[in-house]
């Protein structure tokens, strides 16, 4: 069921001529409303929508964000402004995060536009101006009504009169009194129309016909993701010049401060000896290509200890994960991460059944190594791993977790794994494991499962005749 009928989307309207491109990108269960800065005709034709008339100010939709925002009537709210775009799916991917957090607000990352093609502009840890943008926020409606849109131009903000950064004034006051929480995927637009317009002529028009974007949206924003770069004056990007990823090392403090972070609640997670190996393998994966990334799929993040390892392992490891986000840590872990190992880390949040052909069609084959460790069912578990065929480069490594048919949990996995051995999807390497205790992964030689506290099978995926 779509949580789009509890977002209220609100407008501040100086252009209504771009209303009807932006329409499309509008969920068709959210409240939107419409506040014009004064009296300016709407197109015939938009969707459904709440019009009012807001005071002309001739100035940024400060004034019009907060009588859209005294109006909306759903329980959440997010600001899009009359030349940007929002994906669809943004209050499925969001509203769950924050009822199962409790947190007030969210801010997450957008694409941003620049002549070459798309930089990713990440959610800021610390809000400071010019690192955050209306169009990244989505809360709660009565928490933003008490934080209140600022008039930089009514006393209150005196050294920011006459400056455009409503923005920044208004997230980090609602950041300061109620509290966000970092979301570190990219959910959204900078400017979404003149993105679309310049690098996706087809979706632009596709737009101009007023048909159902939804999916394409989400396409354009996983295709662009993956290969973007963050932008110049992004603090987090002068921090990594400077400050480059630790080497590993045993005792990393990443870990102990995932687990304290994911608390008593998490599910099972990897061992040392596990993480260990797939360390190595992607020492090995960087040792071959030196100076070149090496592109790392993880079906199934959870608490972030797998792709700390990863990260740990070469400065060359690029990460990107797909998880349900269905428990409050995965967020805050992975927003842990990201401050971690600055632009190397991506979180895709929803089912992998979904978003992995999604970014099939907008990415290609590109990943040298592909982890396997989200749905435990076997149709799951099999779904993924020929889902993720299209997205794996030529030779790339497949790792499938919890071989373990003595275990409730491991009973499909293990019927998926020798049914895609079987059928030749997959051609073996070598099945692994960690024994109790153990800091050091060794081969399968035909142990009964029950030895080993950990289990997983190395192969490659079986070349076209």
């Amino acid at each position: 069921m779509s949580r789009a009928d509890q977002l209220s989307v609100v407008t501040p309207v100086s252009r209504p001529e771009l209303l009807p491109l932006i329409a499309p990108s509008v969920p068709a269960g959210a409240e939107w409303v419409l506040v014009t800065d004064g009296p300016l005709a709407l197109p015939a034709g938009l969707r459904p929508h709440v019009a009012i008339e807001g005071p002309r100010t001739g100035r940024w939709g400060d004034v019009q964000r907060q009588v859209g925002l005294e109006a909306a009537s759903r329980p959440y709210v997010t600001f899009l402004d009359d030349d940007n775009l929002m994906v669809p799916a943004l209050a499925d991917l969001v509203i769950p995060h924050l009822e199962a957090t409790g947190a007030a607000g969210a801010v997450f990352g957008l694409l941003y536009r620049h002549e070459g093609g798309f930089l990713i502009w990440p959610p800021p840890l610390r809000v400071e101006r010019s690192q955050v943008d209306t169009a990244m926020f989505l809360g709660r409606t009565e928490a933003a009504r008490r934080v209140g849109w600022p008039d930089l131009d009514g006393g209150a903000w005196p050294h920011l009169a006459g400056q455009r950064c409503g923005d920044y004034a208004f997230i980090s006051s609602f950041d300061e009194q109620e509290g966000l929480t970092r979301v570190p995927a990219i959910l959204g637009f900078h400017d979404g129309v003149a993105s679309v317009r310049a690098f996706e002529p087809e979706l632009h028009a596709a737009l101009e016909r007023d048909e159902d974007v939804g999916e394409r949206l989400l396409s354009c924003l996983h295709r662009h993701m993956v290969q973007a770069d963050s932008p110049p004056w992004w603090k987090g990007r002068r921090t990594l010049q400077t400050a480059p990823a630790a080497p590993p090392s045993p005792g990393s403090p990443v870990v102990p401060a995932l687990l304290e972070l994911a608390g008593t609640a998490r599910e099972g997670s990897s061992v040392p000896a596990q993480r260990a190996h797939l360390a190595a393998l992607v020492r090995d994966l960087a040792g071959d290509r030196p100076g070149q990334p090496v592109n790392v799929l993880e079906v199934g993040f959870n608490v972030g200890l797998g792709a700390a390892a990863l990260l740990e392992a070469s400065a060359q490891a690029h990460v990107l994960s797909c998880d349900l986000a269905e428990h409050p840590y995965v967020v805050p872990c992975a927003d842990l991460l990201r401050a971690r190992f600055p632009d190397r880390l991506h979180l895709v949040m929803g089912d992998s059944r979904e978003t992995l052909p999604r970014l099939a069609a907008a990415t290609g084959a590109r990943f040298d190594l592909v982890i396997v460790d989200g749905g435990h069912d076997e149709a799951t578990c099999r779904a993924d791993v020929l889902n993720a065929r299209r997205l794996a480069s030529p030779g790339a490594l497949v790792v499938v977790d919890d071989l373990m048919p003595h275990k409730a949990y491991g009973i499909g996995v293990w019927t998926a794994w020798n049914g895609l051995l079987r059928d030749g999807t997959l051609e073996l390497d070598a099945v692994w494991g960690a024994r109790p205790g153990a800091t050091v992964a060794e081969r399968d030689a035909g142990d009964p499962p029950e030895a080993f506290e950990r289990r997983w099978g190395v192969a490659r995926y079986r070349r076209a005749a």
